[in-house]
C-alpha cells in the first residue's frame, strides 16, 4: 500500500494511519481530523527519533540509543547485523499479497475469515506491527532467496507477533506468536 496512507489525528492527539482496504473507508469519525503535510513530516521524524533501535550482535539484543524525547538514533553500530529503525525501508503492502493466506491469518488471530470486519482486523494488525514495531531484526526466512531458498528479511516485532518483510520493505507474512518461530529465534540469537 505504498503512498496510500491517510493520516488522521484524534482529539487526544493520537495518530491514526489508515489504509482503505476490503471496501472499508478512512473517512473522518467524530473527534478526528486529517493531518497536514507538515504534521505528517514532523510526526515521521519524531517517530523515528523516539524509537529504540536494536539488533543482533554476538547473540544478544543491543540497544543503540535510549527512547527519551531528546535522543537521536545512535551512529555507533559496528556489526552488519545491527538494525537501525531509521534505516528500515518503508513498509509496502497490497491487499493482493494476502490472497489465499488471509483466511488462515484471520483464524490465527481468532477471527472468522468470512467476516469482512475480521479480515480488516488482520490488516490493521499487520499495519500496526509493521509501522510501529518495538524491535526490528535482520534475519533469514524460507522462500525469500533465489529459487525459493532462504533469504534475508526484516522481522518487525511487536509483543509476541511478527511481520516479516523483504529487505526492500515488501510484506511477506505475519506470524502470530512469531517470537517463537525458529527463524525469528535464530535472528534474536536465542
Amino acid at each position: 500500500m505504498e503512498n496510500n496512507a491517510i493520516h488522521k489525528i484524534n482529539e487526544k492527539g493520537h495518530w491514526i494511519v489508515c489504509y482503505e482496504v476490503f471496501g472499508l473507508t478512512c473517512e473522518l469519525r467524530d473527534g478526528e481530523r486529517y493531518a497536514t503535510d507538515k504534521e505528517i513530516a514532523e510526526h515521521a521524524l519524531n517517530f523515528v527519533n523516539n524509537l529504540t533501535p536494536a539488533g543482533r550482535k554476538s547473540g544478544k539484543i543491543q540497544p543503540t540509543s535510549s527512547s527519551s524525547s531528546t535522543s537521536k538514533p545512535a551512529n555507533t553500530a559496528t556489526s552488519e547485523n545491527i538494525v537501525r529503525i531509521s534505516n528500515i525501508p518503508d513498509f509496502k503492502f497490497e491487499n493482493k499479497q494476502l490472497g489465499k493466506k488471509l483466511g488462515k491469518h484471520v483464524s490465527d488471530f481468532g477471527g472468522d475469515p468470512s467476516k469482512s470486519e475480521d479480515r480488516a482486523m488482520v490488516v490493521r494488525i499487520i499495519n500496526d506491527i509493521a509501522l510501529k514495531p518495538e524491535m526490528v531484526v535482520l534475519g533469514d526466512f524460507a522462500g525469500q532467496g533465489s529459487n525459493g531458498s532462504r533469504g534475508n528479511v526484516y522481522f518487525r516485532i511487536k509483543g509476541n507477533d511478527v511481520v516479516v518483510t523483504k529487505t526492500d520493505g515488501t510484506f511477506v507474512t505475519i506470524l502470530k506468536n512469531g517470537i517463537n518461530n525458529t527463524s525469528v529465534k535464530k535472528a534474536l540469537g536465542k
